[in-house]
């Protein structure tokens, strides 16, 4: 019985059995989530992450908070090969500690970079920004 089947006929999760007996096919290696905070403190833009090279950015989640004495600071996310390189996440955050965070497409799908495309984060003052991301680096 083919692979595709086990999973329409069972409401249950496969046993053992039915694993050992219909293996699932793995057509690709896995690449390992990449999960990271960096801290990025001055005006204008800042490198967040580069891939590897010849290496694209999948960004599954970012967020970012406001470090102590933050009073008012917008910040901006760009990734190269997404939205023509224009930022396409603008947030202002106005008291320290304020956070942010967004699952892309609830979770469910990424945003992908160029090959060799930077992921950026873009100040508007000098105070401290905590950035949260996770990502794969795919060929």
């Amino acid at each position: 019985m083919p692979w595709s089947s086990l999973i329409v006929q069972y409401d249950q999760p496969l046993t053992n059995d039915q694993l050992r007996d219909s293996p699932v096919p793995v057509t690709e290696a896995g690449t390992a989530l990449v999960k990271r905070t960096v801290t990025v403190s001055s005006s204008g833009t800042s490198l967040v992450h580069s891939p590897a090279a010849g290496k694209r950015i999948r960004l599954y989640f970012f967020g970012y908070s406001a470090g102590v004495g933050t009073s008012g600071n917008l910040v901006q996310l760009k990734l190269a090969g997404y939205n023509g390189g224009a930022a396409f996440d603008a947030q202002y955050l106005s008291a320290p500690g304020q956070p942010y965070a967004r699952n892309i497409k609830a979770g469910a799908g990424y945003i992908e970079g160029e090959v060799d495309g930077d992921l950026e984060v873009a100040l508007s003052a000098n105070q401290t920004v905590y950035v949260n991301y996770e990502i794969e680096e795919i060929d």
